[in-house]
């Protein structure tokens, strides 16, 4: 149903659910499974990832809601991979320093990683990688696609930047592909395309 601007809505609290990418008998790397809330990758339009707005966001704001003490002590501190390779482009001046985060964006080679049970082809129309966006997301101004094949789904951030422009990063489409360009640049300061968590947990 259409959400009217200025009115009140109530969302029912439900445990996030996550997708076990990959695990060791110690640890696990898990995903949200899901559009959790549309944020802009950065408002200053810098694709720099380690100074980005959605870091500090997903290691603030979303690791202090949606975290307890207790869980919080069981997320691992991550060595980021933001290496040229990371992103897709070679060379890519827009790269930063490996960052060390509990919660992050999945990068460009995460994405076509098919030991995490992606499509190792970027242009595929993966299933895998089709995020459903949540009703709350929804509300607050996500893109949500309508068509019948992808009904429910959107756009949502990797960590990598653009190669060439410096206010673009790299997305997954509602479609699934990972494309670089399809007609659109992906501006890091557009706020309607979603944040998929990822961390490592100890198990």
């Amino acid at each position: 149903s259409s959400v009217t601007d200025g009115a009140t809505y109530y969302f029912k609290v439900e445990p996030i659910r996550w997708r076990i990418l990959s695990e060791d008998g110690e640890s696990a790397f898990i995903l949200v499974d899901g559009i959790l809330a549309n944020k802009a990758y950065d408002a200053g339009s810098s694709n720099n990832y380690k100074n980005s707005d959605i870091r500090a966001w997903l290691n603030g704001k979303f690791l202090n809601a949606a975290f307890g003490e207790v869980a919080q002590s069981l997320i691992k501190a991550t060595e980021v991979d933001n290496s040229v390779y990371s992103t897709g482009y070679s060379p890519n001046p827009n790269i930063c320093e490996n960052t060390f985060d509990k919660v992050f964006l999945l990068s460009y080679r995460n994405v076509v990683n098919s030991d995490y049970g992606f499509s190792s082809d970027y242009n595929d129309y993966d299933t895998a990688r089709q995020m459903t966006v949540s009703d709350y997301a929804r509300s607050t101004g996500a893109y949500m696609n309508t068509d019948s094949d992808y009904f429910g789904c959107g756009y949502w951030w990797l960590r990598s930047p653009d190669g060439n422009d410096r206010d673009c990063a790299r997305v997954v489409r509602s479609d699934g592909r990972a494309l670089i360009y399809l007609g659109d640049k992906y501006y890091v300061h557009y706020d309607f395309y979603g944040a998929v968590p990822a961390l490592n947990i100890t198990l």
